[in-house]
Protein backbone atom coordinates (compact mmCIF):
# COMPACT_ATOMS: atom_id res chain seq x y z
CA UNK A 1 0.00 0.00 0.00
CA UNK A 2 1.72 3.49 -0.69
CA UNK A 3 2.00 6.22 1.65
CA UNK A 4 1.08 9.73 1.56
CA UNK A 5 4.29 11.17 0.49
CA UNK A 6 4.11 14.20 2.63
CA UNK A 7 4.01 12.35 6.01
CA UNK A 8 6.63 9.76 4.80
CA UNK A 9 8.86 12.78 4.12
CA UNK A 10 8.27 14.29 7.40
CA UNK A 11 8.86 10.41 8.64
CA UNK A 12 12.17 9.96 7.09
CA UNK A 13 13.42 14.11 7.32
CA UNK A 14 14.49 13.18 3.47
CA UNK A 15 15.29 15.79 0.57
CA UNK A 16 14.15 14.52 -2.54
CA UNK A 17 17.49 13.89 -4.74
CA UNK A 18 16.92 13.48 -8.69
CA UNK A 19 18.56 10.62 -9.92
CA UNK A 20 17.79 10.83 -13.62
CA UNK A 21 17.40 14.61 -14.82
CA UNK A 22 19.60 16.13 -16.70
CA UNK A 23 19.97 19.98 -16.84
CA UNK A 24 19.43 20.01 -20.25
CA UNK A 25 16.41 20.72 -21.19
CA UNK A 26 17.01 18.59 -24.76
CA UNK A 27 17.75 15.89 -22.80
CA UNK A 28 14.26 14.16 -23.21
CA UNK A 29 13.69 10.12 -22.12
CA UNK A 30 10.92 7.45 -22.66
CA UNK A 31 10.26 5.11 -20.60
CA UNK A 32 7.38 4.12 -17.29
CA UNK A 33 6.98 7.97 -17.00
CA UNK A 34 5.10 7.46 -20.69
CA UNK A 35 3.22 4.78 -18.93
CA UNK A 36 2.17 6.81 -15.22
CA UNK A 37 0.86 10.57 -18.08
CA UNK A 38 -1.21 7.73 -19.44
CA UNK A 39 -2.66 6.73 -16.24
CA UNK A 40 -3.49 10.05 -15.09
CA UNK A 41 -5.91 10.81 -17.96
CA UNK A 42 -8.59 13.39 -17.15
CA UNK A 43 -9.05 16.14 -14.83
CA UNK A 44 -8.19 17.02 -10.99
CA UNK A 45 -9.56 19.55 -8.27
CA UNK A 46 -7.80 19.93 -5.18
CA UNK A 47 -7.90 16.80 -2.55
CA UNK A 48 -8.06 18.34 0.55
CA UNK A 49 -10.86 20.79 0.55
CA UNK A 50 -13.02 17.75 -0.54
CA UNK A 51 -12.50 15.05 2.12
CA UNK A 52 -11.89 17.69 4.61
CA UNK A 53 -15.47 19.07 4.10
CA UNK A 54 -17.50 19.07 7.33
CA UNK A 55 -20.21 17.20 5.19
CA UNK A 56 -17.76 14.38 5.15
CA UNK A 57 -16.32 14.68 9.29
CA UNK A 58 -18.14 11.65 10.01
CA UNK A 59 -16.66 9.43 7.48
CA UNK A 60 -13.57 10.15 8.68
CA UNK A 61 -14.45 9.81 12.44
CA UNK A 62 -16.92 6.47 12.26
CA UNK A 63 -13.82 4.90 10.21
CA UNK A 64 -10.92 5.97 12.97
CA UNK A 65 -13.40 4.54 15.91
CA UNK A 66 -13.30 1.27 14.08
CA UNK A 67 -9.54 1.32 13.53
CA UNK A 68 -9.01 2.76 17.12
CA UNK A 69 -11.20 0.25 18.89
CA UNK A 70 -9.04 -2.01 21.49
CA UNK A 71 -6.27 0.23 21.00
CA UNK A 72 -4.17 2.17 23.49
CA UNK A 73 -5.98 5.42 20.97
CA UNK A 74 -9.61 4.45 21.36
CA UNK A 75 -11.58 7.80 21.91
CA UNK A 76 -9.19 9.57 20.35
CA UNK A 77 -10.58 9.72 17.12
CA UNK A 78 -11.75 13.33 17.37
CA UNK A 79 -8.26 14.68 18.61
CA UNK A 80 -6.54 12.25 15.06
CA UNK A 81 -9.00 13.63 12.50
CA UNK A 82 -8.00 17.72 13.67
CA UNK A 83 -4.39 15.96 14.18
CA UNK A 84 -4.79 15.48 10.11
CA UNK A 85 -6.31 18.16 9.08
CA UNK A 86 -3.70 20.80 10.74
CA UNK A 87 -0.72 18.78 9.15
CA UNK A 88 -2.42 18.79 5.78
CA UNK A 89 -4.08 22.80 5.41
CA UNK A 90 -0.59 24.51 6.04
CA UNK A 91 -1.00 27.97 4.77
CA UNK A 92 2.79 28.89 3.73
CA UNK A 93 5.16 27.98 0.91
CA UNK A 94 8.66 28.40 -0.08
CA UNK A 95 10.98 30.83 2.28
CA UNK A 96 7.04 32.19 4.14
CA UNK A 97 7.17 28.42 5.48
CA UNK A 98 10.72 28.36 6.59
CA UNK A 99 10.73 31.20 8.61
CA UNK A 100 7.39 30.18 10.02
CA UNK A 101 8.25 27.21 11.95
CA UNK A 102 11.99 27.72 12.24
CA UNK A 103 10.86 28.84 16.13
CA UNK A 104 8.26 26.13 16.60
CA UNK A 105 8.84 23.09 14.34
CA UNK A 106 5.83 21.35 15.96
CA UNK A 107 3.55 23.72 14.27
CA UNK A 108 5.06 22.63 10.78
CA UNK A 109 2.21 21.67 7.81
CA UNK A 110 2.40 20.97 4.48
CA UNK A 111 0.57 22.99 1.95
CA UNK A 112 -1.52 20.66 -0.35
CA UNK A 113 -3.17 23.82 -2.62
CA UNK A 114 -3.05 24.38 -6.31
CA UNK A 115 -0.86 27.56 -6.62
CA UNK A 116 -0.83 30.25 -9.44
CA UNK A 117 -4.66 30.52 -9.88
CA UNK A 118 -4.72 26.68 -11.17
CA UNK A 119 -8.23 25.24 -10.38
CA UNK A 120 -8.75 22.69 -12.34
CA UNK A 121 -5.69 20.37 -13.53
CA UNK A 122 -5.79 18.17 -16.71
CA UNK A 123 -3.70 15.25 -18.29
CA UNK A 124 -4.02 14.01 -21.95
CA UNK A 125 -2.11 11.85 -22.95
CA UNK A 126 -2.94 11.36 -26.67
CA UNK A 127 -1.78 14.79 -27.00
CA UNK A 128 0.85 14.57 -24.32
CA UNK A 129 -0.89 17.68 -22.76
CA UNK A 130 -0.77 19.03 -19.22
CA UNK A 131 -3.57 22.09 -18.95
CA UNK A 132 -5.07 24.03 -16.05
CA UNK A 133 -8.11 26.29 -15.71
CA UNK A 134 -9.08 28.57 -13.15
CA UNK A 135 -12.56 29.12 -11.19
CA UNK A 136 -13.78 30.86 -13.73
CA UNK A 137 -13.12 28.13 -16.45
CA UNK A 138 -10.74 30.61 -18.10
CA UNK A 139 -7.22 28.78 -19.36
CA UNK A 140 -4.24 29.11 -16.87
CA UNK A 141 -1.82 27.16 -18.77
CA UNK A 142 -1.53 23.95 -21.92
CA UNK A 143 1.79 22.98 -22.78
CA UNK A 144 2.93 19.70 -24.60
CA UNK A 145 5.08 17.48 -22.02
CA UNK A 146 8.03 15.14 -22.01
CA UNK A 147 9.10 12.45 -19.59
CA UNK A 148 12.31 13.79 -18.38
CA UNK A 149 13.20 11.09 -15.70
CA UNK A 150 13.16 9.99 -11.74
CA UNK A 151 13.18 11.50 -8.58
CA UNK A 152 14.24 8.79 -5.93
CA UNK A 153 13.16 9.69 -2.11
CA UNK A 154 16.77 9.50 0.02
CA UNK A 155 17.43 5.83 -1.64
CA UNK A 156 14.02 4.63 -0.70
CA UNK A 157 11.66 2.97 -3.60
CA UNK A 158 9.41 6.29 -4.15
CA UNK A 159 10.01 8.04 -7.00
CA UNK A 160 9.17 11.40 -8.80
CA UNK A 161 8.33 11.59 -12.12
CA UNK A 162 9.71 14.68 -14.04
CA UNK A 163 7.87 15.99 -17.16
CA UNK A 164 8.97 19.14 -18.94
CA UNK A 165 7.74 21.28 -21.53
CA UNK A 166 9.11 23.91 -24.10
CA UNK A 167 7.06 26.05 -24.28
CA UNK A 168 8.67 29.29 -23.83
CA UNK A 169 6.27 30.89 -21.56
CA UNK A 170 5.66 28.01 -19.61
CA UNK A 171 6.51 30.28 -16.39
CA UNK A 172 5.71 27.94 -13.03
CA UNK A 173 4.53 25.19 -15.38
CA UNK A 174 7.65 24.66 -16.65
CA UNK A 175 8.40 21.14 -14.95
CA UNK A 176 6.00 18.88 -12.80
CA UNK A 177 7.14 16.60 -10.68
CA UNK A 178 4.53 13.87 -10.11
CA UNK A 179 4.32 10.86 -7.64
CA UNK A 180 3.20 7.58 -9.14
CA UNK A 181 -0.22 7.42 -7.22
CA UNK A 182 -2.87 7.49 -9.56
CA UNK A 183 -6.79 7.13 -9.59
CA UNK A 184 -6.58 3.57 -9.96
CA UNK A 185 -4.32 2.59 -8.22
CA UNK A 186 -4.59 5.20 -4.74
CA UNK A 187 -7.60 7.31 -5.23
CA UNK A 188 -5.48 10.41 -6.06
CA UNK A 189 -2.89 12.53 -7.16
CA UNK A 190 0.73 13.72 -5.56
CA UNK A 191 2.41 16.69 -7.42
CA UNK A 192 4.64 19.97 -7.94
CA UNK A 193 5.16 21.80 -10.66
CA UNK A 194 7.68 25.10 -11.00
CA UNK A 195 10.21 27.00 -12.89
CA UNK A 196 13.29 26.48 -11.23
CA UNK A 197 14.11 22.19 -10.88
CA UNK A 198 16.66 22.20 -8.57
CA UNK A 199 14.26 24.07 -5.91
CA UNK A 200 11.57 21.32 -6.93
CA UNK A 201 14.14 18.67 -5.50
CA UNK A 202 14.26 20.05 -1.91
CA UNK A 203 10.58 20.01 0.46
CA UNK A 204 12.20 21.81 3.33
CA UNK A 205 14.29 24.75 1.19
CA UNK A 206 13.83 26.90 -1.45
CA UNK A 207 11.09 28.67 -3.22
CA UNK A 208 8.63 25.30 -3.40
CA UNK A 209 8.94 24.26 0.62
CA UNK A 210 6.63 22.50 2.22
CA UNK A 211 4.63 22.37 -0.80
CA UNK A 212 2.75 19.01 -2.03
CA UNK A 213 -0.12 19.54 -4.35
CA UNK A 214 -2.77 16.75 -4.16
CA UNK A 215 -5.55 16.07 -6.46
CA UNK A 216 -9.05 14.08 -6.57
CA UNK A 217 -10.56 13.34 -9.97
CA UNK A 218 -12.80 15.93 -10.13
CA UNK A 219 -15.81 13.72 -10.99
CA UNK A 220 -15.32 11.96 -7.72
CA UNK A 221 -18.89 9.99 -6.14
CA UNK A 222 -19.10 9.39 -2.48
CA UNK A 223 -16.97 6.02 -2.71
CA UNK A 224 -14.36 7.20 -4.56
CA UNK A 225 -13.90 9.76 -1.31
CA UNK A 226 -14.88 6.88 1.28
CA UNK A 227 -11.71 5.61 -0.31
CA UNK A 228 -9.24 7.84 -0.32
CA UNK A 229 -9.99 9.34 3.30
CA UNK A 230 -9.77 5.05 4.18
CA UNK A 231 -6.45 4.99 2.50
CA UNK A 232 -5.21 7.86 4.54
CA UNK A 233 -5.56 6.77 7.95
CA UNK A 234 -4.74 3.06 6.96
CA UNK A 235 -1.66 4.58 5.77
CA UNK A 236 -0.73 7.17 8.17
CA UNK A 237 -2.21 6.06 11.88
CA UNK A 238 1.22 4.53 12.69
CA UNK A 239 3.10 8.18 11.84
CA UNK A 240 1.01 9.34 14.52
CA UNK A 241 1.12 6.59 16.97
CA UNK A 242 4.56 7.10 16.81
CA UNK A 243 4.97 10.94 16.89
CA UNK A 244 2.33 12.39 18.74
CA UNK A 245 0.84 12.47 21.99
CA UNK A 246 -2.95 12.34 22.92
Amino acid sequence: MRKFLYLVLVVLLALCLFTACSDDDDDKVSGEGDELFSELDGSYVELFPVIFDESRKSVWTDYLTTMLAGTDYEGNEEYLYNYYVSFMSGQYIGQEAIDAYADDPSSMAFNCDFQNGLSVLTFDSASRTISGTDEDGNTVFSNEYYYYGTSELNGSTSLRYIYVTDSEDAGEFKYFSMSDNTPASSYHIEFSYGSDLDALKDWYSGAYAYWCAAGIPSDYDDDLVTAVIELFCDENFSYYATNSAT
